[in-house]
């Protein structure tokens, strides 16, 4: 089950609704009441804890058995929450990240 609120905070901190964001963490769920998902490029099981405008970010893929802490410009300076959009970086990102740990 996902959790549908944060700590300190309701579960509309962000103008794309609940589902997406809970306890600090981003889920490659449904937005707000569209049928699209954050990472569409993602495996569903991503989810994700990032900070300072995506440069710091921690990645778990359970499917993948894959957890990545890192820092650094994962969305190339475009400092906001994009979600359903394929050509976000840090939608392409994830995806890169998901092909290298299943080997394609």
């Amino acid at each position: 089950m996902v959790p549908d609120c944060t700590f300190g905070g309701g579960s509309d901190q962000t103008p794309f609704g609940p589902g997406t964001y809970g306890f600090n963490w981003w889920f490659n769920a449904k937005v707000g009441t569209t049928s699209s998902v954050a990472w569409p490029s993602a495996p569903a099981d991503t989810f994700q804890a990032n900070g300072h405008w995506n440069k710091e970010v921690m990645t778990v893929i359970p499917s993948l058995k894959l957890v990545v802490a890192a820092r650094g410009n994962w969305d190339s300076g475009q400092n906001t929450f994009a979600p359903e959009d394929t050509s976000w970086k840090m939608n392409q990102n994830l995806k890169l990240l998901a092909d290298a740990a299943a080997g394609n």
